[in-house]
């Protein structure tokens, strides 16, 4: 009975292994790798958002949108620090560079989306403004870091190469962010206004598919010019706009998924926190 045991153990850990090393080749080392990646990490990055709003719901439904935006800005850290980071994404056996924050970053517009959507332009402008002002926080906070003496300096001038580097990662992402994130929110509420607050996919893979791609073209640009030629460039730019696109339809039934939520009472959302003219249009068969 041992023995049988052991050999059953034996074999079942030779499976795992051969299917956790199919699985790895097929996510990262095939020729089309690049299309599993970008769909897992953004449907992951949704499905980790889509809960955690519907917990912070439960908690205190007064309190959901600064959940929100305290949860997004907290992300927003783990991004940035990202953007040291360059991967690479396989599409029919070509390789093509991409940072790796720019896998990440579109689903934080899910945030605004859902701000927008269910508490109005205010609460996503809110959210806008806390990401920008935590950024250029952080980005104080290294300068400063920086220039405190460290206790050896032999590897002080690599310190200061990654964080020139880094710098300009900052900018680039609070330039992109601001101009991203105004368009989408505008461009949200328009189209909502437009329609009535009917046609959710409408505004929702719209305003997201314009918004993304300049933010794409903004800080790849301000980020890489000078240091890369410009069809590597080109190359960063075409992947992450494809990334962006992906992100647009895959968001969609997620805003879906959480307006059933909301009817059922399980996404709660308190009345008092939504605008007067969100209000408006629910009332109005939106």
């Amino acid at each position: 009975m041992c023995l049988w045991f052991g050999v059953r153990q034996f074999a079942e850990g030779i499976l795992c292994e051969k299917v956790c090393k199919c699985m790895r080749n097929w996510l990262f080392e095939g020729s089309w790798s690049g299309m599993p990646v970008v769909f897992i990490t953004l449907i992951l990055g949704l499905v980790l958002f889509t809960g955690s709003f519907v917990v912070s719901s439960r908690i205190d439904r007064k309190f959901t949108p600064h959940y929100i935006i305290g949860i997004t800005v907290g992300v927003l850290l783990a991004i940035i620090s990202m953007n040291l980071k360059t991967t690479s994404i396989v599409l029919n056996g070509h390789s093509f560079p991409l940072v790796l924050s720019s896998l990440f970053f579109p689903v934080l517009v899910f945030s605004t989306d859902v701000l927008n959507e269910f508490y109005g332009v205010k609460h996503a402008k809110a959210l806008l403004y806390c990401s920008l002002i935590t950024q250029l926080m952080m980005f104080i906070l290294m300068f400063w870091f920086v220039e405190i003496p460290a206790v050896t300096y032999e590897n002080h001038s690599d310190f200061i190469d990654v964080f020139a580097l880094a710098s300009r990662g900052f900018i680039a992402s609070f330039v992109a962010m601001y101009v991203c994130h105004m368009v989408n929110i505008y461009g949200f509420h328009y189209l909502r206004k437009l329609t009535k607050g009917k046609m959710l996919w409408s505004r929702v893979a719209g305003t997201t598919s314009v918004s993304l791609f300049l933010d794409i073209l903004i800080y790849t640009f301000i980020l890489f010019v000078g240091t890369v030629d410009f069809l590597e460039m080109s190359h960063m730019m075409l992947i992450s706009a494809l990334v962006r696109l992906t992100f647009s339809f895959v968001k969609v039934p997620f805003m879906y998924f959480l307006s059933w939520l909301k009817k059922k009472n399980i996404f709660l959302v308190d009345e008092d926190a939504i605008e007067d003219s969100i209000k408006a249009l629910q009332s109005n068969g939106g």
